[in-house]
């Protein structure tokens, strides 16, 4: 398997309902959570929406993908059966596109 096969299953989970409904559910989560980081993400995100941005940072966005894509594959997964290579390239895509955003310092700036 190739590294752009890699990036493609990555793109098509980003753009999947399933990632939709993970980011959904975990913002709307955000605003009753103790963790104070979680309920400034959820401020951003709501001030963000008033001017048609998203408000996350690439950082946080990130740590959705990683979440996401595990939970997509244990939702999809048979008994003894994990597609853990699958796992490590796809995650190792996320790792590359977040280490770039290090790079260039804006891993902490806000989404749009």
């Amino acid at each position: 398997m190739t590294r752009k096969l890699f990036r493609r299953i990555l793109d098509t989970y980003v753009r999947s309902e399933h990632f939709a409904n993970y980011q959904a559910e975990h913002m709307d989560s955000c605003a009753y959570s103790r963790d104070d980081d979680e309920r400034d993400r959820y401020s951003r995100c709501l001030d963000g929406a008033d001017d048609g941005a998203d408000g996350s940072t690439h950082r946080e966005h990130l740590d959705d993908m990683r979440r996401g894509f595990r939970s997509y594959l244990d939702d999809r997964r048979t008994y003894a059966e994990y597609p853990y290579r699958v796992e490590a390239y796809v995650l190792a895509e996320i790792d590359a596109i977040e280490a770039w955003h290090v790079a260039n310092g804006s891993i902490d700036e806000s989404i749009g």
